[in-house]
């Protein structure tokens, strides 16, 4: 049987890691690009904005959604698209579905690709705006850590993972 594991780190807004914890979940709940068979919020891996460690491990995720970019890109220029005008001639399939992960990962849309989200700005990034507040306020955001796990990977998205923190296993 297969089986898909994630874990993906959320910026979210809350007066504690509880109220954080549980808009993730409901996240989880109410999102219609990925289904996940179990969600589990790690709080031993979710940081408030206050500890040393939440700006280097939210940049290292940052950094990770821009490797996994960057990686779809070179797939694409591997397989002879160069400009925009070579989309017009994209054969549906593989091609043009990596284009579409590339769309979800610089507009904002969730999915099984993302290493860190932004649940205040629906985004892959932090504004400069967002990241003064957290800055003036920094109690008030966290950044939470969920791994989940789908039995049946086929089921998880309606995306296939190339990030190499999702693994498949046999």
């Amino acid at each position: 049987m297969l089986k898909l594991n994630n874990t993906h780190y959320f910026l979210v807004a809350g007066p504690d890691f509880e109220s954080c914890r549980n808009r993730v979940l409901r996240f989880f709940q109410r999102t219609l690009l990925v289904h996940y068979d179990s969600v589990t919020v790690i709080r031993e891996k979710s940081l408030v904005s206050e500890n040393p460690l939440f700006w280097a491990n939210t940049e290292k995720n940052i950094d990770e959604n821009q490797r996994v970019l960057q990686e779809l890109i070179n797939d694409l220029e591997g397989s002879g698209l160069h400009s925009l005008r070579d989309f017009v001639s994209l054969p549906e399939g593989f091609q043009s579905k990596t284009l579409h992960i590339v769309a979800h990962l610089l507009d904002g849309f969730f999915g099984i690709d993302s290493h860190f989200f932004n649940l205040e700005e629906d985004s892959h990034r932090i504004s400069r705006q967002l990241n003064e507040k957290i800055r003036k306020t920094p109690s008030w955001y966290w950044l939470i850590c969920a791994e989940a796990c789908s039995e049946s990977p086929e089921k998880a998205s309606f995306i296939h993972s190339v990030g190499s923190k999702s693994t498949t296993i046999a």
